[in-house]
């Protein structure tokens, strides 16, 4: 089974790093990715996206990348549910 995705899209809020006593490190962000228009008629959807970085490309991704960057992630999906109380 593959599970590959590519997202190009902007980040939607500037990236928080963690430092963990392990000595990982993990960069978040949102990001913004449009889909194609399928005719002139409709409005640009954006589907939200949670990035997670880990270890050395956290550490360059805080770095270099701001609120409203153009990136091209390369990674794998992860789908987690959220259950409200």
């Amino acid at each position: 089974m593959i599970n590959t995705v590519l997202l190009v899209g902007r980040v939607g809020q500037a990236p928080s790093i963690k430092y963990y006593e392990s000595g990982k490190i993990q960069t978040s962000f949102s990001l913004a990715v449009n889909r194609p228009k399928k005719s002139h008629d409709f409005d640009d959807i954006t589907d939200w996206f949670r990035i997670e970085i880990w270890g050395r490309f956290a550490e360059i991704a805080n770095e270099y990348i701001r609120r409203g960057t153009l990136v091209g992630i390369e990674g794998r999906l992860e789908f987690k549910k959220w259950m409200p109380d």
